[in-house]
């Protein structure tokens, strides 16, 4: 639902083309969502049919007919119960990059290490971008957002950060480099638990 919502809370601003509501996901709020041209006009159909935004064709100029949708009473009353709904309660998100983290300790530890390490900058890398755009985003223009996204980034970077240094006290890290460190932890935060 957060698709409809995100279209009903743009048509809220003020009537569009189709177009300009791709124009802005794309270039605002990519950040925020994946949503695809196709998808964005499938919805705006559904929604359409539903009486939530209303259709209408309109023409600039000597360009073709264009689609404007515009929001409905009905559609306002459903965009503040999907805003209710998606602020109140917490929603699992899945990071494919995770599942690595899950089957790290198939790597050798130096290169889990140096592949975690790089993997850091590419976060560090997506913190820089996000932080020099914050300046350009009021909180209705998704500046919140962006401080959320930035926060669980940090996270992501330090995290990593500490578990290259845990690998590197790891002691199959010091049999291969014939140091003798501290005992790990019994247990890894990344090796899942064996079966009982």
């Amino acid at each position: 639902m957060e698709k409809e919502l995100l279209l009903l809370g743009l048509l809220r601003l003020q009537k569009m083309y189709g177009y300009q509501i791709n124009e802005i996901i794309d270039r605002d709020l990519r950040f925020v969502t994946d949503l695809k041209r196709p998808t964005a006009y499938y919805i705006l159909a559904r929604m359409a049919k539903a009486g939530l935004v209303r259709e209408e064709k309109a023409r600039a100029g000597h360009r073709p007919e264009r689609r404007v949708y515009q929001v409905t009473a009905a559609g306002e009353a459903e965009f503040q119960r999907l805003l209710r709904e998606n602020v109140r309660h917490y929603q699992r998100s899945h990071a494919p990059g995770d599942i690595g983290l899950v089957l790290l300790s198939a790597l050798p530890p130096d290169e889990a290490k140096d592949l975690l390490l790089q993997r850091q900058r590419e976060v560090q890398a997506e913190i820089d971008l996000l932080q020099d755009s914050l300046g350009l985003h009021r909180p209705e223009t998704g500046r919140y957002c962006l401080e959320v996204m930035l926060a669980r980034l940090r996270a992501e970077a330090d995290y990593l950060g500490r578990l290259a240094q845990q690998l590197d006290r790891s002691p199959a890290a010091a049999d291969a480099s014939g140091d003798v460190g501290p005992a790990a932890p019994s247990s890894s935060p990344t090796a899942p638990r064996a079966a009982r």
